[in-house]
């Protein structure tokens, strides 16, 4: 049974971290502190892995079913998704899969 945003809304927080699941190894992570975090769950190589999609309510529940299936479509092409340009280092610098490429908006450092 997959999740609705009704689910979603009234989970509460607990004195553990816990999960509610969508299907395809997609669920969202409910804190403590009450913040909800959509996560994906694979396995590579036999060894389980996860990944963020985000931080709801930014983004949404179409939104994470998009991004997951993005990520199984680049899975399914062997390509990681760790492995993909997606977060940006210290000095505003991109660190992707080729090395260290500055951006724009850095402070002049080579």
């Amino acid at each position: 049974m997959s999740l609705t945003i009704f689910q979603i809304d009234n989970a509460k927080p607990q004195a553990k971290p816990y999960k509610l699941f969508d299907g395809k190894g997609l669920y969202i992570e409910v804190a403590p502190t009450g913040a909800r975090w959509w996560r994906f769950k694979y396995r590579i190589a036999g060894k389980e892995k996860r990944i963020s999609l985000g931080v709801y309510p930014d983004v949404g529940l179409k939104d994470a079913r998009d991004k997951l299936d993005e990520v199984r479509r680049q899975l399914a092409s062997n390509i990681g998704p760790m492995r993909l340009p997606r977060f940006r280092g210290q000095y505003g610098y991109v660190v992707c899969r080729a090395g260290v490429e500055r951006n724009s908006n850095s402070m002049g450092l080579t």
